[in-house]
């Protein structure tokens, strides 16, 4: 699993650190069945699983011919960041059979948590690999999980819009996906608008929270409380899923690469705050890696969030083992604090209100247009500036109030 070029060696840091800390003892764990290909053209195409799990095959190229090849190369998106490597029919039959394997587990009520943290590729798409993600094990899950559960909640902290699994489900109301993810122009995948909410049985079952740099916990805290609990409460799901990709922690060197201030604010305590409380609503639940590009800081976030559904205190300095050399200068968990500006509580939005002429004394909150008064012919535009984040919760809870109980 620790194939994938991106996250190249990161599950072995994951799991080495989970194991280091001594949670492997007292977790049950669970070895993997690696999925087959009818298990990947549930979702997936036909063609697209032919020939990505043949795209390393010497014999398989020269039969097919070079250009050729490189033509479909190009049409399944095996290019630029999903190269092929070697190795990658194991990982893909292996990411897919793992989060498959969470799935049979809590179908057959042997556990009430999953965990498969090298799982959450969200970014694959049916016919083609997308954004270091090459088989969407999340969506073959939840499709599995559908099976026996007839409402089933997605909820992505990934920094990176969840496009694979909303066009798998942007159509019915069987999944309700909810992505937090930062959204501005030329940032991947440019997907995630507001204004996406699904469509056909699918309508309101959609939930999008397009963000600005800076998120911080008490900001998550609040989409939490305001979006995702009622958001839950008006759908009632069977079964969640959570896709708890770590790039939205400070300093991922992926998301600020080109600037630093183009990320998130969140720590490992800020994660664990919305994990738990989805936790405590007693639901089944699998939880999914995703995104992350610090191999050392990944390791933390998910020893940290392991330790934590098990009730177990870490010790802040980081256990002797083999990798320790790595998570150096300081040798502690992940423990940076965030001094970027929040944007999302800080930059103004400024909202139009038409009020009635008669009655401009009243404050602006009370003066919403009735359109059931026809005595009332006359208005007035009044302009008010509200934070980012105030302004498009607004949006959402209306379309929350609008899924079908």
């Amino acid at each position: 699993m620790s194939l994938l070029p991106s996250n190249k060696t990161r599950s072995y840091f994951v799991h080495s650190l989970v194991g280091a800390y001594g949670l492997l003892k007292k977790i049950r764990i669970i070895n993997p069945k690696p999925a087959n290909k009818n298990d990947l053209t549930i979702f997936h195409s036909e063609d697209y699983i032919d020939f990505l799990l043949n795209a390393e095959n010497q014999e398989f190229k020269e039969k097919l011919g070079k250009e050729k090849y490189e033509k479909k190369m190009n049409e399944y998106g095996l290019e630029d960041d999903c190269q092929i490597f070697k190795g990658i029919k194991k990982y893909c039959l292996l990411v897919a059979g793992s989060t498959l394997t969470a799935a049979h587990e809590l179908i057959s009520k042997t556990s009430d948590i999953v965990i498969n943290w090298d799982g959450g590729r969200h970014h694959a798409m049916a016919q083609k690999a997308s954004g270091f993600c090459y088989v969407n094990d999340i969506v073959l899950g939840m499709f599995k999980l559908s099976r026996h559960y007839k409402k089933i909640m997605y909820i992505d902290l990934d920094i990176h819009h969840c496009n694979g699994v909303e066009e798998a489900f942007y159509y019915t109301s069987k999944v309700l996906s909810l992505s937090i993810h930062r959204y501005d122009i030329g940032f991947f995948p440019g997907t995630g608008d507001i204004k996406s909410i699904g469509f056909g049985r699918g309508i309101y079952h959609t939930i999008n929270i397009p963000l600005l740099p800076g998120l911080k916990k008490s900001t998550l805290m609040q989409i939490y409380e305001r979006v995702i609990l009622p958001a839950k409460e008006r759908y009632n799901p069977q079964a969640v899923v959570i896709q708890c990709g770590g790039d939205g922690l400070i300093g991922d060197p992926l998301v600020h690469k080109n600037d630093f201030g183009n990320g998130w604010n969140l720590d490992l305590n800020s994660y664990w705050c919305c994990v738990n409380n989805i936790l405590n609503w007693n639901i089944p639940t699998m939880i999914l890696g995703g995104g992350g590009y610090s191999n050392t800081n990944v390791a933390c976030l998910d020893a940290y969030i392991t330790a934590k559904i098990i009730n177990e205190e870490l010790d802040s300095n980081i256990p002797e083992h083999h990798l320790f050399p790595y998570y150096k200068p300081d040798f502690t968990l992940y423990e940076y604090v965030g001094k970027m500006a929040d944007k999302n509580i800080e930059e103004m939005v400024k909202e139009n209100y038409k009020i009635p002429i008669e009655n401009d004394s009243h404050t602006i909150e009370n003066e919403l247009e009735d359109n059931s008064n026809d005595n009332i012919k006359h208005y007035k535009r009044v302009t008010k500036s509200v934070p980012y984040l105030e302004h498009i919760i607004k949006e959402i809870e209306k379309n929350i109030s609008k899924i079908e109980i």
